[in-house]
């Protein structure tokens, strides 16, 4: 492969974090990781605070540090920094070897070529289960028709979500309902109250269009209302939730088929010291998954909905 370089570990190694909206379990589960491991190292974490423009300056910083790894979460600021694939050729040139998490989907997303190799130093965890098989974990708890989403137009994360789950939808004779979050270009909505406003117009909405669950994708600004705003205005609404990742399964919704992020941190973990300690080049380190997803129900989401889970879910689901 062209450029192909091994970095190796040394007495002054630096390692970057780059984070879109603070600290998570994953950069945890990352560092604990790496010292468990016994190697030695800084780690500088930057988090651009949801602002993506602070990207190239950050990478500048990375370079100027002689960084030899860099964490990336989340499908945008890695995007920010290795430039994509597709659909257009973004080749830039990287600080060093980067290892991403929370990356949903990072194939489609231009970020990889392939699961299974890469000509630029780039790899991997992703976080979310298959499509099918979420839908699957749906359709176990209630059959449905018709599921409503929300997204946030600016976040291509659930753009590429919106796309492929209407795809699966389509082919399962079943439909989608997904509704942008207004938002600036920015991603953002202004202040609580005018977000408390946009959110019930929309479930209302989505009610109307007999939406029978709410999907709640791996999107950031969806995150961060859940717990507050989202997911109980919906359950008012006797929309039942689903959510893709642990943050949202631990906001309230009725029932996620999610993993850890400290785990998937860890993962990332390992690969890094694949690179750094093994001397792999970064590319040839296959993109993975995390390879247990559990199913979890919430007990008191489904009091409040009156959604009692059927009885062959109790052996196989956690509760919590």
């Amino acid at each position: 492969m062209p450029g192909k370089q091994a970095w190796a570990a040394d007495n002054n190694l630096r390692i970057g974090i780059v984070t879109f909206r603070g600290a998570t379990d994953v950069e945890a589960g990352f560092v604990s990781y790496i010292r468990q491991a016994g190697l030695q190292a800084e780690f500088d974490h930057y988090d651009i605070a949801r602002d993506l423009t602070r990207l190239p300056e950050i990478v500048a910083e990375l370079k100027a540090r002689d960084t030899k790894l860099v964490l990336t979460w989340g499908t945008s600021v890695t995007q920010g920094i290795t430039g994509t694939y597709a659909p257009k050729t973004d080749l830039r040139p990287l600080p060093c070897p980067v290892v991403f998490a929370l990356v949903t989907a990072p194939v489609v997303s231009g970020i990889v070529q392939s699961l299974t190799g890469c000509e630029r130093p780039i790899t991997g965890v992703f976080h979310v289960a298959s499509l099918e098989q979420q839908m699957q974990a749906i359709q176990s708890y209630t059959p449905f028709k018709t599921i409503g989403m929300l997204y946030t137009p600016t976040e291509n994360n659930s753009v590429v979500t919106k796309q492929l789950l209407h795809d699966l939808l389509n082919s399962q004779k079943k439909k989608l309902i997904a509704l942008p979050i207004p938002v600036n270009a920015q991603g953002q909505a202004g202040t609580m109250d005018k977000l408390r406003y946009l959110i019930t117009e929309l479930l209302d909405e989505l009610k109307q269009q007999r939406c029978e669950w709410l999907y709640l994708p791996p999107d950031s600004l969806v995150g961060s209302l859940a717990k507050e705003l989202i997911i109980p205005a919906a359950h008012q609404r006797g929309l039942a939730t689903f959510a893709s990742t642990e943050q949202l399964m631990d906001a309230g919704s009725l029932i996620g088929l999610v993993c850890s992020y400290f785990e998937v941190g860890q993962f990332a973990g390992f690969k890094a010291m694949q690179i750094l300690r093994g001397k792999q080049f970064a590319g040839q380190i296959p993109v993975e998954t995390i390879k247990k997803y559990k199913l979890k129900i919430n007990s008191n989401s489904a009091r409040v909905l009156g959604k009692i889970p059927p009885l062959e879910l109790f052996g196989v689901a956690s509760f919590q």
